[in-house]
């Protein structure tokens, strides 16, 4: 009975555009967040119009109040979701980023000594010999080299053993992105 089922709604998935058919296959894995019990205090309070957008994203919808134009760069062209959820001038890709960022520096909080964690520490790869090995070189870096480095999200001091640090990165992807659109729904949601 349930393979049947599957076939029915994967021949009926089928006759959409690709891109709804991707959003389609991935909802029945990415809805965990519908059955989480709304809380200040694990921030999962969504306002009406937030979670109206997140089922409108879930289920390849699109709002018909967009704005005509991105109120970061001005795109009015091709102003669409996904230039919304891409554009790094409008300020929501670095919300995400930031409030992501953030929730992970308080829970390794609960972990770790405050002190143990830094923000937007600077990262030094160590420069490898020829045999493979690192080489160990003195650090002698100007501002200009301070204000260019790459850097992480966040540095935990000795997470393992051997008093190493480990620098955490975190990324915001959007899944629909033309980078992104090829790759199988499973891999954009995780295996």
């Amino acid at each position: 009975m349930e393979t049947a089922y599957k076939s029915k709604f994967m021949s009926e998935v089928d006759q959409f555009p690709q891109d709804t058919q991707r959003a389609l296959k991935r909802a029945k894995k990415t809805g965990r967040w519908l059955s989480i019990m709304p809380s200040h205090v694990g921030g999962t309070i969504l306002s009406s119009t937030e979670f109206r957008d997140a089922l409108m994203l879930r289920y390849a919808r699109i709002r018909s109040n967009l704005p005509t134009s991105c109120d970061g760069c001005g795109e009015s062209k091709k102003f669409d979701v996904n230039h919304a959820l891409d554009c790094k001038k409008g300020g929501l890709v670095t919300a995400r980023h930031d409030e992501i960022r953030d929730e992970l520096r308080d829970l390794l909080a609960h972990v770790f000594r405050p002190s143990r964690i830094r923000c937007e520490p600077i990262i030094k790869p160590a420069p490898m010999r020829s045999n493979g090995t690192k080489a160990h070189v003195p650090s002698a870096s100007s501002s200009s080299d301070f204000l260019n480095a790459d850097r992480g999200d966040l540095l935990i001091r000795s997470i393992s053993e051997g008093w190493t640090d480990t620098i955490i990165d975190v990324r915001v992807t959007n899944i629909d992105s033309k980078p992104c659109r090829n790759l199988p729904p499973a891999y954009s949601i995780g295996k």
